[in-house]
Order: structure tokens, then sequence, then C-alpha cells
């Protein structure tokens, strides 16, 4: 049985412990990515919207709103299922905790594509400044 708050719970399958995540954590975590998600979407949306006015800005938007979106849809289930994985083949927690950061600054980086695409679609349009009298 599981408990309130409980990530994960351990079964046995044919004769081997095994331990999953329950469904209320895989939602709960999801759950907390909500705002983020509809701001995504809407960014996502909106550039959709402007396509015909701004292509390039809108484009900029898009993507960097889609990559952004795809890290955090994919982000906690990548980590869960390396976590699994190697726990399953008998890694050390070191080897986990390496694979960890590795796949944080995977992450980090991609993040920062997204990023890069956002300021670009926030400053790209500008021209040059007028200069003042």
């Amino acid at each position: 049985m599981v408990n309130p708050g409980q990530q994960s719970r351990v079964i046995t399958v044919d004769g081997k412990e095994a331990e999953i995540l329950t469904i209320e954590s895989s939602w709960m975590d999801y759950l907390g990515r909500a705002p983020m998600f509809l701001v995504l979407v809407g960014g996502m949306v909106y550039g959709l919207i402007t396509w015909n006015r701004h292509r390039s800005v809108s484009l900029f938007a898009f993507l960097g709103c889609l990559i952004m979106l795809v890290l955090q849809l994919g982000s906690p289930y990548v980590t869960t299922s390396v976590i699994h994985q190697m726990s399953r083949e008998g890694a050390t927690s070191v080897e986990i905790a390496n694979a960890m950061a590795r796949l944080g600054l995977i992450n980090s980086l991609l993040a920062g594509v997204g990023m890069a695409f956002l300021l670009g679609a926030v400053f790209g349009w500008r021209k040059a400044a007028i200069p003042h009298p």
C-alpha cells in the first residue's frame, strides 16, 4: 500500500523486488509544472497567431517555447528512467549522481537554446537606435 506523499513503492515481480513510481507522484510533478506549461503553450499559440505579421520573430518565439515545453515534459521522465535503469543494473550512488549531473548539463544547454530563441524574438525585431538630439 502506498502512503500519501510517497513517491514510489516496492513490488515483487517474478520473485524480484522492483521499485516503481506511483501514479500520484507523476501527476503531482506535472501538476506543479502546469503554470509553465500554460505559459509555454500560450506563447506557441501566440507565435502562430502572429506568424503572418512577424514571421521571423514568431518563429523564434514558437521554437523557444517548443524547446522549453519539450524539456518540461520530458525531463522528469528521462531523469526517473535513468535512475531506475541504473539502479536495476547495480550502479553506485556516485555513478547515478554523475549521470544526473550530465543530464542536468544537457538540460541546461537545451534550456539555454530555448531561452536564446525567446530573447531573439524579444529583441530581434528592433532596428538600430535613433540618436537623440
